[in-house]
């Protein structure tokens, strides 16, 4: 056998001295093969394959079409092998290349099967190619083999014991996959053992546990998990160095699920309230789930009347459906929604009332009292005058809104409770004028407006006359500035309470210096000089001495007077004023105090300034002993930026 394969190769290395040959002419179309020789040896059976690129010569025109065939032919075989035998052994696939263009390399498989029962020995094949133009030269490749004696022994035997053939199985997909054992055994020949063992479910490998037993025999143990009915094939295979034996079974499984389930999740009901006249939009959703097959088919009816929607999901385990009810009148309602899969036909119902209602909200004003009288001071800061209503809705309905009117205008309301039956509003009027008041307060439920309207006088007493007293304003505020918004600004000041002759208007100038009386005012006592303080152009106010002058004015003494009040309160750009924050002077304070008194006569307020651009009026208010009506001092006003 060794000499036949001998000779083969001393042949091969002649061919190739041949193709070495032919190589060395450049101008000759060549044909080239890559590999040029393939060895192959093993026991029997002996199954390779190889794959060959055929590159074409360098002599084909462009766009014609060469269709080669490659072929093998023997150069040596073991004694008593027949041609036929020995070249049954070799196959191409494609067994023809169809080249375009010179130099292309198309590829071809080549099989070398040499089954069980072969002629042990060496066999050499060469493979050329027909079909090229005369003058191409082919080296060829070239094809050895040497195929080893057949081995003692036999092949494996292997049983399947479970499942046998024709068994069937019932899947419960609301259970749960499908599980069945399965087992089999397989054995060989001491001499030939066993190479490879597996197991297959219609042609996919299986996992399972291998067993040696005492007697060299292999048990295989494993579960199969079945999630769809139908036909199955289950096969075991046994190899040894021999060959294989397989044995199989086939088995049915059935299915057995429940029809489908369906749940409407949307509308909850039981019941809902809509306003006579107008559209309820009631949203609804459902969905159904499948436990084998998927949803072919959801409906939906709404007494009776197919429901549009868009289906999500059909085909697949769960499906869904959303959309909108639009009911426009009240009654009872039945939803049906039906699902179908392969398994059956399932329903659910939803029934659910709807009650058309009109609101009918009321408003009551408890304040201020129809019919109020109100008397404040002419020129005193704006009066705050309280109000509060309360809006209430019918059964079925909540109040919406509360708003609020004075005289015509619009007022701030705080409201309580909207969104539920019982809503209020409460506030507070600023009011700086005489006159009939009419406040008009209303509540909103379901788009119905409701009103009630009270209406209250307010009359005005004459200020109390001109305080013989005077303010002497300190800085920083008597520096007429623009005051920084966002801090803390002191407010200082001082009260002087003379006493004071009466100037008389035909007196002349006291002193020697006119012609009336000592009485009148010295001719240096006007306004620019006392900073605010009465002169004596009309002969009804109180001046100054003549040794009243701007010294003794700043430093007068006045009382420790704790009735004095400082209010303080915003002018708006349209002229109109905020109620007053009213600072009375109170030994409690907490340290330190936001107003105290310094020095008996020095009064000092910590006002906070808000930010952005404001204007304020600051004005200061005693109460006499001898008179329960405030008495005004004096006034200052001031911007912040």
């Amino acid at each position: 056998m060794k000499t036949g394969f001998a000779r083969a190769c001393t042949f091969l290395f002649a061919a190739v001295l041949t193709s070495l040959r032919v190589f060395a002419f450049d101008d000759v179309p060549i044909v080239k093969y890559d590999p040029s020789l393939t060895v192959v040896e093993g026991d029997q059976p002996l199954y390779r394959t190889v794959e060959i690129s055929i590159t074409s010569p360098f002599n084909l025109t462009p766009g014609q079409t060469v269709t080669i065939r490659p072929v093998v032919t023997i150069l040596t075989k073991p004694t008593g092998v027949s041609d036929a035998t020995a070249l049954s052994y070799v196959s191409f696939t494609p067994a023809t290349l169809d080249f375009t263009q010179p130099n292309q390399t198309l590829k071809t498989v080549v099989t070398a099967d040499f089954p069980l029962g072969t002629a042990a020995g060496g066999f050499a094949y060469r493979i050329e190619t027909q079909g090229w133009a005369p003058g191409t030269q082919d080296p060829w490749a070239f094809l050895n083999a040497t195929i080893y004696p057949q081995k003692v022994g036999d092949v494996p035997t292997i049983t399947l014991n479970t499942p046998v053939d024709g068994d069937v199985f019932t899947y419960l997909p609301a259970v749960g996959p499908l599980t069945i054992p399965f087992n089999f055994k397989a054995s060989a020949p001491t001499v030939t053992p066993i190479t490879t063992l597996d197991a297959s479910l219609n042609g996919a490998a299986l996992t399972f546990t291998r067993t040696t037993n005492s007697d060299g025999s292999i048990t295989g143990t494993g579960n199969l998990t079945i999630t769809a009915p139908g036909p199955y094939t289950i096969r075991a295979r046994a190899t040894n160095d021999l060959g294989t034996s397989t044995d199989s079974a086939e088995f049915t499984v059935n299915v057995s699920a429940p029809p489908p389930v369906v749940s409407i999740a949307q509308p909850i009901g039981p019941s809902y309230t809509m306003v006579t006249g107008t559209t309820l939009t009631l949203p609804y959703s459902f969905s159904a789930t499948s436990y084998y097959g998927g949803i072919q088919t959801l409906t939906a009816t709404l007494n009776g009347t197919p429901v549009t929607f868009t289906p999500t999901g059909l085909t697949t385990l769960n499906a869904a459906g959303t959309g909108n009810f639009a009911i426009t009148s009240g009654g009872s309602y039945t939803l049906v929604v039906t699902a179908t899969d392969p398994n059956g036909t399932a329903t659910a119902t939803r029934t659910f009332s709807v009650t058309a209602l009109t609101p009918t909200p009321t408003v009551t004003i408890s304040q201020p009292v129809n019919g109020t009288v109100i008397t404040r001071v002419a020129g005193s800061p704006a009066t705050a005058v309280p109000f509060s209503f309360t809006a209430l809705a019918n059964t079925g309905f909540t109040i919406s809104a509360v708003s609020a009117t004075l005289n015509g205008n619009a007022v701030t309301v705080t409201p309580s409770g909207l969104g539920t039956a019982t809503a209020g509003g409460t506030g507070t009027l600023s009011v700086s004028a005489p006159g009939t008041y009419t406040l008009v307060a209303t509540g909103t439920s379901s788009g119905v407006v409701a009103s009630a309207s009270t209406t209250f006088t307010v009359t005005e007493t004459t200020p109390p006359p001109p305080s013989s007293c005077d303010v002497l304003w300190l800085p920083p505020i008597n520096l007429n500035k623009v005051q920084q918004g966002g801090c803390v600004l002191p407010i200082k000041f001082r009260i002087c309470c003379e006493t004071h002759a009466r100037c008389n208007r035909g007196n002349g100038y006291g002193n020697g210096n006119g012609n009336g009386n000592g009485n009148g005012c010295d001719r240096n006592d006007d306004d620019r000089d006392h900073n605010g303080s009465y002169d004596c152009d009309n002969g009804e106010h109180y001046g100054w001495g003549r040794d009243d002058d701007d010294e003794i004015h700043g430093k007068c003494k006045g009382d420790f007077d704790t009735s004095v009040v400082i209010a303080i309160f915003e002018i708006r750009g349209n002229g109109s004023a905020s109620a007053p924050t009213l600072y009375a002077y109170d030994r409690r304070s907490p340290n330190p105090p936001t107003y105290t008194i310094q020095g008996n006569n020095m009064y000092h307020l910590n006002f906070p300034v808000p930010k952005g651009k404001h204007t304020f009026r600051v004005e200061i208010y005693r109460t006499p002993s001898s008179s329960t009506t405030p008495q005004l001092l004096g006034a200052k006003e001031f911007t912040s930026k």
